[in-house]
């Protein structure tokens, strides 16, 4: 009996159908090896933007060429301060340089009239980040305080120093990791520490703003006296941050301008630049300083002035700054 014979067909595929999944892999294979290249190569070049940002000129106070000129972070950091504070207020958290209330008898009228222009300010500030808040704050008893307010600059002096120290590197932020919130309630503030080692004023630059500073700093074209119409108050700020700043400069920067930089000469450049509608009040200040002869005429606008030597000469009987500025003031207010 003859066993049956079975025969298996084995259908091969064809040529055309090998070749065609042949460069479908061979496509898929280029593709993925193109596409590890472009990835590696993407990678290589953030890494080299990255290196390069880090390498080149830093967006920060290094103390070095590499980092921020001093212009350039003073501009960051009153760029940061504006924002929050406005221009007045900035500058004397900067500098330290806000109204002193700590001697102020709120009992009696003229010094609470002077507290009450800072308590204002505050209120402002508020007022463009939570308007309702800054409502209910205004109307609250302790808000009139000035241990408010106290409290109040020391968590803003607290909100400046940690901003710097987001904007310094090396030395800089060392430094102020070990003495920053010493320096914050110095004389002077941050800034003062800080410029003193890595900010220096050229000669030429300093020279025009003594000029501007004994014009009373017009605003147009170097014209004084001031226009009928100025805001006295402010330009009075202007000045009085103007006269803060240069008596904080080093003493070896500014000793050609010794005599542009005294009380004395702050009470000329006033009473010279004042309008006319004014010229009454500072004859009131001087009549005041006579009747006052011996009793405290000059007062200087800081007190803890780095640069006591600059006092002037008391048997001169002129008013002192701030007696010119509380009549000045007065007769402002009457005229508004």
């Amino acid at each position: 009996m003859v066993s049956p014979t079975f025969t298996f067909k084995t259908r091969l595929p064809s040529t055309t159908a090998v070749c065609a999944v042949l460069a479908c892999v061979s496509i898929y294979i280029e593709t993925s090896f193109l596409l590890e290249i472009v990835y590696r190569w993407m990678d290589k070049r953030t890494e080299k933007s990255c290196f390069e940002m880090v390498q080149g000129k830093q967006e920060v106070l290094t103390g070095d060429p590499d980092g921020w000129t001093w212009d350039e972070f003073e501009s960051e950091v009153m760029r940061w301060s504006q924002a929050r504070y406005g221009a007045s207020y900035a500058i004397g958290l900067w500098c330290n340089q806000l109204k002193d209330i700590s001697w102020l008898d709120l009992k009696d009228e003229e010094d609470f009239n002077i507290f009450k222009v800072e308590c204002k300010k505050v209120y402002e500030i508020i007022a463009h980040e939570n308007d309702s808040y800054a409502t209910v704050l205004y109307s609250r008893e302790c808000f009139w305080t000035k241990r408010w307010h106290e409290d109040y600059r020391r968590d803003q002096r607290q909100k400046l120093y940690d901003y710097l120290t987001t904007i310094c590197r090396g030395e800089p932020l060392r430094l102020l990791e070990e003495e920053g919130k010493k320096w914050s309630e110095s004389a002077g503030g941050l800034r003062y520490e800080l410029y003193r080692r890595y900010g220096r004023i050229n000669p030429e630059v300093l020279k025009n703003r003594v000029v501007n500073y004994c014009l009373g700093m017009p605003e147009v074209g170097g014209v004084t006296p001031w226009p009928p119409e100025v805001n006295l108050v402010d330009r009075l700020e202007q000045l009085e941050h103007e006269y803060n700043f240069l008596g904080k400069l080093p003493c070896d920067e500014t000793k050609d301008h010794d005599k542009e930089l005294t009380e004395e000469k702050l009470v000329e450049i006033v009473s010279d630049c004042v309008p006319d509608w004014c010229k009454e009040a500072v004859e009131l200040a001087r009549e005041t300083c006579i009747e006052q002869a011996g009793t405290g005429c000059w007062w200087e606008i800081s007190r803890n002035s780095a640069k006591e030597s600059r006092h002037c000469n008391k048997s001169v009987r002129q008013p002192s700054y701030r007696q010119l500025k509380i009549q000045l003031v007065k007769s402002y207010d009457r005229r508004r």
